[in-house]
């Protein structure tokens, strides 16, 4: 089956991949009370054992992301390629937050197994925040790491937990479909488009949710094109979701306008 998606002007698309090499990062930022809080820029990426840069999973805070200075040492060209990327946020949340590293690169190639590092890091005011860095490793075993949360930095990062994926460093067929999906939305048909360059051996499932996560379509195919009509849809934004038989399965967020 095909599947890729070309972008026209009119649909946004966040691209957020969850699969079987998908490491999970869950986590709570909390004010430290600099002068704009709650007001906060904030960015989340992997370095590599020897802290060389290896991607961006998300900024925000575009204008005053430059006070994020752990960020911008590791990253000086500030990368954001892949990334969840926005405005400065408002307000914390009262639950963990969670970040998906595919555990690819800056250059979308699949990283070998061995050390890595997670960084986060707010501000909430024109000069250095709070950051924090965790040790990671890809290996052959599965992991959950529950960061200490009671001390220095570490304070401001609460409910921290790191689900680390039994890495297999050489991809499976299925994910490598379901990692080029590309999607396009065309307004005056109200057509939506999903495409790969790879065709599946079994039948994938199709899943398109609204904002507040209920599933408005279900579909299963082989079909190296699905095309879905959504002249129903109200405009605003919705997740489709693909998934194979084996659970390798990718994300897209889409705006319908």
């Amino acid at each position: 089956m095909k599947l890729k998606l070309a972008l026209i002007s009119f649909v946004l698309i966040i691209n957020t991949l969850s699969s079987a090499q998908t490491l999970t990062f869950n986590v709570q930022p909390t004010t430290y009370s600099g002068e704009y809080s709650p007001d906060h820029c904030l960015a989340v990426w992997i370095t590599d054992s020897l802290d060389n840069f290896v991607k961006t999973l998300d900024r925000h805070g575009a204008k005053r992301s430059k006070y994020l200075f752990n960020w911008i040492d590791s990253n000086p060209a500030q990368n954001v390629l892949d990334a969840s990327t926005g405005a400065t946020i408002n307000n914390y949340s009262s639950s963990p937050t969670p970040y998906f590293w595919n555990c690819t690169n800056v250059v979308r190639k699949i990283v070998p197994a061995g050390k890595y590092f997670l960084n986060i890091e707010i501000t909430e005011q024109n000069g250095a925040g709070k950051y924090m860095k965790y040790p990671i490793t890809l290996g052959t075993k599965a992991s959950l790491i529950i960061p200490n949360s009671t001390t220095g930095d570490g304070l401001f990062f609460k409910n921290a937990t790191i689900e680390v994926p039994n890495y297999i460093t050489t991809p499976l067929t299925e994910m490598n479909i379901i990692n080029d999906l590309e999607l396009f939305y065309q307004q005056e048909s109200k057509l939506l488009h999903i495409k790969s360059n790879f065709e599946f051996s079994s039948k994938f499932e199709l899943s398109i949710f609204n904002s507040q996560g209920h599933c408005l379509l279900q579909k299963q195919s082989m079909d190296d094109t699905i095309v879905i009509s959504l002249s129903d849809f109200l405009f605003g934004m919705y997740i489709a979701q693909i998934k194979s038989q084996n659970g390798f399965s990718q994300t897209l967020k889409f705006v319908v306008h």
